[in-house]
C-alpha cells in the first residue's frame, strides 16, 4: 500500500521491513552458512545505516545503499513508488515528521507551497496560512522537530521506572520496556512499551489493554509534570509523545504502547528487543536446526512461535525455553547485534 507520505517513521519502517523480507527469502535460498552469513550482513549494514539517520530524505536514503544491486534497485522503486518527497533544495524539517500531517493534508499544504514544519509555523505566526490546524497538528507543529532527535536513555529511564513491573510472566503479566533500551542503547529514537497479557486473559485484551495504557500513562505523565498528546489507541497499540526536560534539556518523546500475549512471551521478546539483523539470523538458525531433523518441515519463525512443526505450547512462555527448544543457548540483550551470528 503506498505511503505518499514524508513522514519519517513510516517511510524507514516500511524500508526496513521491505529489506527484512528480501534478507529472509535471500537466505533460503543460500547454501552454505558463509553465504548466508555474507547476504545477511550486506542487508543489515543498509538496515542499520537507516536507522541512524538523523535527517531523513531521499539525498540520505540513498547514502546508505550500495552502489548497485538488488538492495539499491528495489528500496529505489520504493521510493519512486510511495513517497512524496521535498524538493533537495529545500531547507528545514520535513512537515511529514509532525505527527497529524498523512498523505491528504500533506498533498494539500505540498499544493499550496508549504513543504517544512518551518513554513507552517512562519505563515501561522503572520496570519497567512490559509489552512485550519487540526488539535493534533497545532499541538505537535512545535515539538515534531524534537521528535527526530535521538533521546537519551536517563530520559526513558525516568519513564521506564514509572511503568516497569518487578517481573514479566505469561501467567502474571506485567510491563516492560523493550527495543533498544532493552538493549542497553545509549540513546534511542523511541521508545516500545510491552503490555504483556496474561494467560486466560486473550478474550478481554481490549479493555484490559486500555485500562493498563490509561494507568501508564497517568504515571508518565507525572513525570516532571510532561505534557502527552496522544497520536492513536486501539485495542492491542496504542501511540502518545511525551514532552520532558528530565535531564536538563527538552526533550520529545514518542511511546508506542502495544499489547503482547504472554501465552507467547518467549518468542514476542525475542522479537520486540530485535534489533531486526539478530532476529534474522535466529529464525534462519532455528528454520535450518528444525530441517535437519525433519526435512520435509516448513518451519516458519515469528513473534508467535513457530508453524510448520509441532512443539510443545510450553517452550513459547520464556526466552530460554524457547532457545532451549531448539538447543541454542540465552542471550542477553545487551550482547544482541544485528550481526550476531549463532
Amino acid at each position: 500500500m503506498a505511503i505518499n507520505t514524508f513522514d519519517a517513521r513510516s517511510a524507514i519502517a516500511a524500508i526496513k521491513d521491505l529489506l527484512t523480507s528480501m534478507m529472509e527469502e535471500s537466505l533460503k535460498t543460500k547454501k552454505t552458512e558463509s553465504e548466508r552469513s555474507f547476504s545477511a550482513r550486506s542487508y543489515t549494514s543498509v538496515i542499520n545505516a537507516l536507522g541512524r539517520l538523523k535527517v531523513i530524505d531521499r539525498p540520505s536514503i540513498e547514502k546508505t545503499l550500495p552502489a548497485s544491486g538488488k538492495i539499491r534497485v528495489a528500496v529505489l522503486s520504493w521510493l519512486n513508488e510511495n513517497l512524496i518527497m521535498v524538493p533537495k533544495e529545500t531547507d528545514g524539517t520535513p512537515l511529514g515528521v509532525c505527527p497529524g500531517f498523512g498523505p491528504v493534508a500533506l498533498k494539500k499544504y505540498a499544493d499550496a507551497g508549504y513543504h517544512t514544519v518551518e513554513d507552517v509555523i512562519s505563515a501561522k505566526a503572520s496570519g497567512e496560512l490559509p489552512f485550519k490546524l487540526t488539535t493534533l497538528q497545532s499541538s505537535c507543529l512545535d515539538r515534531c522537530r524534537l521528535l527526530r532527535e535521538p533521546i537519551p536513555r536517563a530520559a526513558i529511564t525516568h519513564f521506564a521506572n514509572q511503568v516497569e513491573t518487578k517481573k514479566v510472566s505469561a501467567e502474571d503479566g506485567g510491563v516492560i520496556v523493550v527495543g533498544s533500551y532493552r538493549r542497553g542503547n545509549a540513546h534511542s529514537n523511541d521508545m516500545d512499551i510491552a503490555i504483556v497479557i496474561p494467560i486466560g486473559m486473550e478474550k478481554d485484551i481490549g479493555a484490559y489493554f486500555k485500562a493498563k495504557v490509561e494507568r501508564l500513562v497517568t504515571k508518565m505523565a507525572a513525570v516532571e509534570s510532561a505534557p502527552n498528546t496522544r497520536l492513536s489507541g486501539g485495542e492491542s497499540k496504542s501511540a502518545y509523545i511525551f514532552d520532558t526536560d528530565v535531564t536538563g534539556s527538552r526533550c520529545v518523546l514518542h511511546v508506542d504502547f502495544f499489547a503482547l500475549l504472554g501465552s507467547y512471551l518467549g518468542p514476542g521478546l525475542l522479537h520486540y528487543t530485535g534489533p531486526a539483523g539478530f532476529n534474522i539470523n535466529l529464525r534462519t538458525k532455528i528454520h535450518d536446526i528444525v530441517k535437519e531433523t525433519n526435512p520435509k518441515a516448513k518451519p516458519v519463525v515469528s513473534q508467535y512461535g513457530i508453524s510448520g512443526v509441532t512443539y510443545p505450547e510450553e517452550i513459547n512462555l520464556t526466552e530460554e525455553s524457547f532457545l532451549s527448544a531448539f538447543g541454542l543457548p540465552y542471550i542477553a540483550p545487551k550482547f544482541r547485534t544485528a550481526d550476531y551470528i549463532w
